[in-house]
């Protein structure tokens, strides 16, 4: 049983240690990980490009001014 606890204690204070750590180098909580990694991911996306393949066109676009006939 004592040798149970004290390897809990040591997995906690490890684990401490890590969240005091990052706190240290960075400034933020351990807790804003999470919400760091999902604003990384999900960053601003690139606009798309016009003239890339498309299956459906607008034929107002597609045909201009021959419409008006």
């Amino acid at each position: 049983m004592l040798r149970e606890l004290r390897k809990g204690i040591v997995y906690l204070l490890i684990i401490l240690g890590l969240g005091g750590g990052y706190y240290y180098l960075t400034g933020k909580s351990p807790t804003s990980i999470p919400s760091d990694i999902n604003a990384f991911f999900n960053g601003p996306q690139a606009a798309p490009e016009k003239n890339t393949k498309r299956y459906y066109t607008d034929p107002e676009e597609r045909f201009g001014d021959q419409l008006a006939k």
